[in-house]
């Protein structure tokens, strides 16, 4: 029994590293920006916007994104691409 109460959890773990490094750039981005986001509101703990904000580096730099300048920021809502 105690044996399923580790193993659950190391496999579930290792399941959703996975699937978030096989996840596309952009996409990886996109899912960190709004978890941030989320873990940022107010009434919720530190140490989840803490980890929502490490997420958020560690993704902007595997995207390339430097942070220094606008180029890592998302458009703002409402503005799709343009046709040329």
């Amino acid at each position: 029994m105690w044996q399923m109460i580790v193993v659950v959890p190391v496999v579930l773990v290792a399941t959703l590293y996975v699937a978030w490094t096989l996840l596309p750039g952009a996409l990886r981005l996109r899912l960190a920006t709004r978890f941030a986001e989320h873990a940022g509101r107010p009434g919720r703990p530190a140490w989840l916007a803490s980890l929502a904000g490490r997420i958020e580096r560690r993704a902007r730099t595997r995207a390339g994104v430097c942070g220094d300048c606008g180029g890592g920021t998302p458009p703002p809502p409402g503005r799709g691409r343009t046709r040329r």
